[in-house]
């Protein structure tokens, strides 16, 4: 009897037990998983220097039409080689050499709505300059000069006073290839640049002294900026704030406020500057035509101005002058 009892009970405590176990499985869920992740980082190693590398001829490019003043690269695999009056177009080649369009500089400016003030509106240029948008999607280009019943194409590179026709800057898509638009700025444009922002294009005017500003958004000059004799190169801040323009017969750089259009003259520039590079977030290097002249005579002509003055106060943009 006493063994019967002890049986049940233990059976009835094991049931209990078991009972117990299901139920909690029933109603409680597992605790969650946390799974740790981990992220690794991995930079690539710095280039080689450049004086590491060797450059080889890939392709030499020769034929009757081409005479470049310049040759520029979109950023896309494109490249513009700029003819001047010598053969009236811009060549166009791909990477490998090959050409994909032959562009002439010949427009009629009526097809723009140009006023040619009797002049007659079929004209040709001369492709001097050009410059991209930041998607490579349309180019600017300079005309020297214009070729035309009425026109006097006779400015070139001595000039002295302003007296002088008109010149146009041409864009062209470099999907068609073709001249969709045809903006008037000063006499004989130089170098241009579209801002980093792509609303602003700045031209240099050689001859008439001055810097055009335009509005790319409606193809029109809204400001021209004088800055002294024999405006040439340019650069433009990332920010789009600034530009610096070389001033080759004054001796100077001029900074352009791209908003206010105001400027400040930097004097310690030295002697002719042609051009003006910028490094990210400072300017940094003025390309002086005398000192080169200079060195390749043998004469000391390491004449560097002091850092950073702009009318003898330092800049209060962009750092370093050297």
């Amino acid at each position: 009897m006493r063994f019967r009892r002890t049986l049940a009970l233990a059976c009835l405590v094991f049931v209990s037990a078991c009972s117990a176990e299901t139920s909690s499985s029933s109603t409680t869920s597992p605790p969650p998983t946390t799974v740790e992740t981990t992220t690794t980082m991995t930079t690539a190693p710095p280039p080689p220097p450049s004086d590491s590398f060797t450059l080889t001829q890939v392709a030499r490019i020769a034929n009757d039409d081409l005479q470049p003043k310049s040759i520029v690269h979109s950023g896309t695999g494109l490249f513009f080689a700029q003819n001047m009056m010598y053969r009236h177009n811009v060549a166009v080649f791909d990477r490998d050499g090959n050409e994909l369009a032959r562009i002439s500089d010949a427009v009629n400016l009526d097809d723009f709505g140009i006023d040619t003030k009797g002049r007659s509106p079929q004209v040709k240029g001369s492709p001097v300059e050009a410059a991209f948008t930041s998607d490579g999607r349309y180019a600017y280009v300079s005309n020297y000069k214009m070729y035309g019943k009425g026109w006097n194409p006779v400015a070139d590179d001595s000039c002295q006073t302003r007296s002088w026709d008109p010149s146009y800057v041409y864009r062209i898509d470099t999907t068609t290839f073709a001249i969709d638009q045809v903006i008037e700025v000063g006499a004989v444009p130089k170098f241009l640049l579209v801002s980093p922002d792509d609303r602003t294009l700045v031209v240099s005017n050689f001859c008439s002294q001055d810097v055009s500003i335009v509005d790319t958004a409606t193809a029109r000059e809204t400001q021209r900026i004088f800055v002294g004799l024999h405006p040439r190169g340019i650069a433009i801040t990332n920010d789009s704030n600034f530009a610096y323009v070389t001033v080759m017969g004054g001796g100077n750089v001029t900074r352009i406020d791209l908003a206010t259009f105001e400027t400040l003259q930097i004097t310690a520039a030295g002697y002719t500057p042609r051009h003006v590079v910028l490094s990210p977030g400072r300017l940094r290097d003025v390309r002086d035509q005398q000192q080169v002249r200079n060195r390749t005579q043998g004469v000391d002509g390491d004449r560097r101005a002091p850092r950073g003055r702009v009318d003898g106060a330092r800049t209060a943009h962009d750092g370093d002058l050297t």
